[in-house]
């Protein structure tokens, strides 16, 4: 009775439930322990643990030893734990202006490319603008995380979103493109979104320069996910065929950025034609 109501049962409330859930329950079983002894006491006088002294001290002892160890050891937790709050709540805070400051920092770039571009020929201006797009795809990444308490993922959706937003707000011909997102709720580390994110803005911009459809161009963008498996896929509906091994091999910097995106995710990329060039990109969530 003593090991069991008195030690095992009281340090276990301590151990598995709250503080005051298991102050109460051990108060609970000493006021059911005490009416147990007074009930044997009540009925059989003669009982051994009744006319026994030594051992109702021991229990007695025994259970405010147990009372003062569940309360000093539930204090020690729950400053532990504050501490580890705190600690916590400072490093998200830390964080949060990191991402802040490298997003600042990566707008400023951009904002010189844009000062920079002016006066200009148009064919540098073009340059400019896109090494500012490619800049300001990598600040949004770092927009999002400033914005949000997980600090790990990024939803795809809401990323294409802002990315998309931002292209077509340098576009002239913006107003006759179409962005369509299937099949976009999930989300990726940050170090695979901004991999990916490079690779799509580079597929816009090429998209809206040189696909041409008399009825507008639309896009249309799909990431699926099958266990650690990723797919993206990106399709147009440009009318002009296109040799894809000649884009494939094409020397320029948005097609080395691309190809070295690819090789940063570990990941194959197939080029295809069909009513449109269609991108499909396989990558590893892992490889973030």
């Amino acid at each position: 009775m003593v090991i069991v109501y008195v030690i095992l049962l009281p340090i276990a409330a301590f151990f598995l439930l709250e503080f005051k859930k298991a102050l109460t329950v051990n108060l609970f079983m000493y006021i059911l322990l005490v009416s147990m002894l007074y009930y044997i006491a009540s009925v059989n006088p003669q009982a051994p643990i009744v006319n026994n002294p030594l051992a109702l001290i021991n229990i007695a002892f025994a259970s405010i030893f147990i009372m003062f160890f569940g309360i000093f050891y539930h204090l020690a937790i729950d400053s532990s734990l504050s501490a580890l709050i705190h600690s916590n709540r400072q490093k998200d805070i830390l964080l949060k202006e990191v991402h802040h400051r490298v997003k600042n920092n990566l707008n400023v770039i951009a904002s010189i490319l844009g000062l920079q571009s002016l006066g200009k020929s148009k064919e540098t201006q073009n340059e400019l603008a896109t090494s500012k797009a490619r800049i300001e795809s990598i600040a949004i990444v770092h927009e999002m995380l400033y914005k949000q308490d997980d600090f790990e993922q990024i939803h795809f959706y809401d990323y294409v979103t802002k990315l998309k937003n931002l292209i077509l707000s340098m576009q002239t011909q913006s107003n006759e493109t179409t962005i369509i997102l299937k099949n976009s709720q999930i989300t990726l580390p940050l170090d695979t979104m901004i991999q990916l994110g490079l690779i799509i803005n580079e597929l816009f911009t090429n998209t809206i320069k040189y696909a041409k459809n008399a009825q507008g161009l639309t896009i249309t963008l799909t990431l699926d996910k099958k266990e650690d498996i990723y797919t993206f896929t990106y399709q147009d509906n440009g009318t002009t065929p296109i040799d894809t091994q000649t884009i494939l091999m094409n020397n320029s910097l948005g097609m080395k950025l691309i190809h070295l995106s690819v090789k940063q995710l570990n990941g194959t990329l197939e080029l295809l034609y069909k009513n449109g060039l269609c991108y499909t990109i396989l990558f590893k969530g892992s490889s973030s």
